[in-house]
């Protein structure tokens, strides 16, 4: 919808007018992008055998962070498997598995309005505090800062998870060809 026939003043408020005249816009996705998302994953493994017993260790730590500081994943992981022979038929084992994990989901929000809103505004007002709505446009819609979202201490949308398997097993070989296995 055009806005023939009116001025500045009619269609933007203080804000917006500050900011146009000014030349001084925001670049929301500058401000809310950190630019440097990565992901790094370390394992160590142990194994052991002296022929008849057999074990191994496994520790793991991954961390995925997003371009957005509160987004991320993070595990840590250990696994321990082995397995004796009991007699030359006979061999009984296990594997187990515990898993700590955080899975921070922030606000999905700001991928949306962080790459659309209005570069018109402000993200702080005179006293250096963040604009909860960075205009009175955006007060009309109740849409806040999207920078305000991207806060650790305003969005704490955190999952946390704690996983343990266990998994005992035997195999028995009864005669040459006929196996029992028991899980």
């Amino acid at each position: 919808m055009a806005n023939y026939g009116k001025t500045d003043k009619e269609i933007f408020d203080d804000i917006q007018l500050k900011a146009l005249n000014s030349g001084q816009f925001v670049d929301w996705q500058d401000l809310m992008f950190s630019g440097t998302g990565y992901k790094t994953d370390h394992n160590v493994s142990i194994n052991q055998s002296n022929g008849r017993n057999r074990n191994m260790l496994v520790l793991g730590y991954n961390k995925d962070q997003s371009i957005i500081d509160n987004m991320g994943y993070e595990r840590f992981s250990a696994r321990i498997n082995g397995d004796m022979e009991l007699a030359k038929n006979l061999t009984v084992g296990y594997s187990s598995l515990l898993a700590l994990t955080t899975r921070n989901n922030g606000d999905n929000s700001v991928w949306k309005y962080g790459t659309v809103i209005d570069p018109l505004t402000e993200v702080y007002d005179e006293n250096g505090d963040m604009r909860f709505y960075n205009s009175g446009w955006y007060q009309t819609v109740l849409h806040s800062n999207p920078l305000f979202d991207t806060d650790k201490n305003n969005v704490d949308n955190k999952e946390k998870r704690t996983r343990i398997l266990l998994n005992l097993f035997a195999d028995w070989e009864i005669i040459k060809g006929l196996k029992f296995e028991q899980v």
